[in-house]
């Protein structure tokens, strides 16, 4: 798909087409998965490093697919609450307190 865009720019512009490498190219910081997605945690991480998310809530609910449904399984809500409190610095109680305001409005 890429090198399709690219030939179709270069063409609009009167260019013609170069040779393409992102077949072979790897994306720098990508992760991925079985699934083809980037993993769990490279997931939880974007969203507290990069998009500011602050709470496990807005992990799951607004920054990662996590809490699409059915909403989040049991074992990939104690991941991402793991990964974002080591990265916030929560301490257990918090820890427990985000994971259960989570899994009560997800029916986990």
């Amino acid at each position: 798909v890429a090198q399709k865009v690219v030939d179709v720019v270069l063409a609009s512009m009167g260019l013609r087409p170069r040779a393409c490498r992102t077949d072979r190219s790897p994306l720098v910081g990508a992760e991925i998965s079985r699934s083809g997605l980037p993993s769990l945690e490279q997931r939880v991480l974007r969203a507290v490093r990069e998009e500011m998310a602050m709470t496990l809530s807005d992990v799951v609910y607004r920054r990662t697919e996590l809490g699409d449904p059915p909403g989040p399984d049991r074992d990939a809500l104690r991941v991402a609450t793991r990964i974002a409190g080591d990265e916030l610095a929560w301490d257990g109680q918090r820890r427990l307190a985000e994971e259960s305001s989570v899994a009560l409005a997800g029916a986990v």
